[in-house]
């Protein structure tokens, strides 16, 4: 996980969270999507950042660099970020379909898009999705000039 991030120098990364909680959903209780979760977060700070950590893959060419934000869904804690998703549930519906070995005839059209409608109500959308967003660099903006404002 961290050769690719170091490699994609990826900004932001997006996990679900590694934390279990009776208020969250059934997410939180798959212990594989925890791990991975673990894993994902634990690649992003401080290691993909770290040139002291995993010198072998600074050798191999993958440089350390620094992600901006890290956006965690189905958060544990309060969210503090909203993404209106109306012109992608169909498309989120259509994804989850094709996990035929998970699912069984269970159809996830309409409770996605009841949760997606009830998250989106509280911030004006009409589907959204809510994380919860760490700041770790903000990112640089370039001015008109192409150079980077501090």
């Amino acid at each position: 996980m961290l050769s690719i991030s170091r490699s994609s120098r990826c900004h932001p990364v997006c996990t679900v969270s590694p934390r279990a909680s009776p208020a969250n959903d059934w997410v939180s209780h798959a212990p594989a999507r925890r791990a991975a979760a673990t894993a994902a977060l634990d690649a992003t700070f401080p290691a993909v950042e770290m040139h002291l950590l995993y010198p072998e893959l600074e050798a191999e060419g993958l440089s350390p660099h620094k992600v901006n934000y890290v956006y965690i869904s189905n958060p544990t804690l309060e969210p503090n970020y909203y993404v209106e998703t109306s012109d992608t549930i169909d498309i989120k519906v259509a994804a989850l379909r094709e996990h035929k070995s998970q699912l069984g005839d269970w159809d996830p059209d309409e409770p996605i898009k009841a949760w997606n409608r009830e998250t989106g109500k509280k911030v004006g959308f009409e589907f959204g999705e809510r994380f919860l967003r760490i700041t770790l660099k903000e990112p640089e903006i370039e001015s008109e000039a192409g150079s980077a404002n501090e």
